[in-house]
């Protein structure tokens, strides 16, 4: 009997009201936050898309280069004021061999077919382990070992598949077969010519370079009694490429990096800006509605002011009557965040299917953390609403 007589001067479409901006809140802000799950997870997959950008400097060239005038190396003052930039996570540098090598590939027969040996001038180089874009089980090397693990470019079998081959009439080399491939390499050494056996330990889409153990290349220059000449270029993680001060940065101090991977950052930053700006707008409306269902609250209050100061006077503690106010709206709010749970559910799943007829494939389950901030997002409208009852109710009882 309480309940109706503390509820019957409430507002229909002012609650209706209420409940759609509620629901238009917390379904938006629930489906940016899913959004951006899926499209991290995605992306991450492809081409790390959304995680911090990888960049590869090196100096301009010019024509006091090609005169000797003038070395394209980075000192140690330019790598720490590189590494100052806030836009940058880390910076490695690339370290070449000092060494004239001739490298062989021999290459198994496929398919009954002789894949003719392959004899080429090689160098080598090397960046910290932390940059590479895969990981081998065994990258590494250590004086006597037999094998010299390499890592090559993509780009370069190919040039070689696509290229080479079509034109000479070769045949074609599949990855796996270049894996099982032996790479015998003549080193000049002072002591007279060195022989390591390579192998392809995997190929890079992010480093256009021949790539081996930093303690290979430590190890040859050594031999060789050289010093560690400066490194001609860098490599950058960074967490937004595309900044305007960084370019300007680069652009200033005469450094030049691929185009390409810049556009892939642009890229990364404009989706950064659009779930940004989805979850913005998302809170902005679950803070109205907040508002919304607070002078809602106190407008029920209000109206029910003279029967809510008898109960008080008849004895009812005011923490009594915020419960059966409180409930209301737990009751309230229960159905709406289940409903718009379905609705994203709804919307996740035809999201998918649309993805998935565009060749891009996604878990069309919703994310935990998807319903880790429902739940956050549902004890922020209870709290914020409970407080607004707790403070209207002990001010009308005194």
């Amino acid at each position: 009997m309480n309940n109706r007589l503390l509820l019957r001067r409430q507002s229909l479409p002012s609650l209706v009201l209420s409940m759609t901006g509620a629901l238009l809140g917390l379904l938006l802000m629930l489906a940016a936050l899913q959004a951006w799950l899926d499209f991290t997870r995605l992306f991450h997959d492809k081409n790390d898309l959304l995680s911090a950008q990888y960049l590869i400097l090196n100096k301009k060239v010019s024509t006091l280069n090609t005169l000797g005038l003038f070395q394209s190396g980075f000192s140690n003052q330019e790598i720490a004021a590189l590494r100052l930039r806030p836009e940058v996570e880390s910076v490695g540098a690339f370290h070449a061999t000092s060494f004239d090598a001739m490298a062989i590939l021999e290459v198994p027969d496929q398919d009954k077919k002789q894949v003719p040996r392959q004899e080429s001038q090689i160098f080598f180089e090397s960046v910290p382990a932390a940059f590479l874009d895969i990981q081998p089980e065994h990258w590494k090397w250590e004086p006597g070992d037999s094998v010299l693990p390499i890592i090559i470019p993509t780009e370069f079998i190919n040039l070689y598949n696509f290229g080479l081959a079509p034109s000479q009439g070769l045949p074609q080399i599949s990855k796996g077969l270049a894996e099982s491939a032996t790479m015998k390499i003549a080193a000049r050494m002072p002591g007279g010519d060195k022989i390591f056996y390579g192998k392809i330990a995997g190929f890079s889409d992010r480093i256009s370079s021949i790539l081996v153990p930093e303690q290979f290349v430590n190890y040859s220059n050594q031999l060789l009694q050289k010093k560690a000449a400066a490194p001609s270029r860098l490599i950058l993680r960074c967490t937004d490429p595309s900044s305007p001060a960084l370019l300007h940065f680069l652009d200033e101090h005469g450094y030049e990096t691929n185009q390409e991977n810049l556009k892939n950052a642009r890229l990364n930053f404009i989706l950064r800006i659009v779930m940004s700006v989805l979850l913005g707008i998302g809170t902005l409306i679950i803070l109205l509605s907040l508002l919304s269902f607070i002078q809602y609250a106190q407008l029920l209050i209000h109206r029910s002011a003279y029967e809510l100061r008898v109960l008080i006077h008849l004895g009812y503690y005011y923490l009594q009557l915020w419960k059966r106010y409180f409930l209301f709206y737990l009751l309230l709010f229960s159905p709406l965040l289940m409903l718009a749970f379905l609705l994203l559910r709804l919307g996740h799943g035809w999201f998918c299917s649309f993805l998935s007829d565009q060749g891009l494939v996604l878990d069309p389950s919703l994310s935990m953390d998807a319903w880790a901030g429902g739940l956050v997002l549902y004890v922020f409208l209870l709290s914020g609403i409970g407080l607004a009852l707790q403070r209207s109710l002990k001010k009308l009882s005194r």
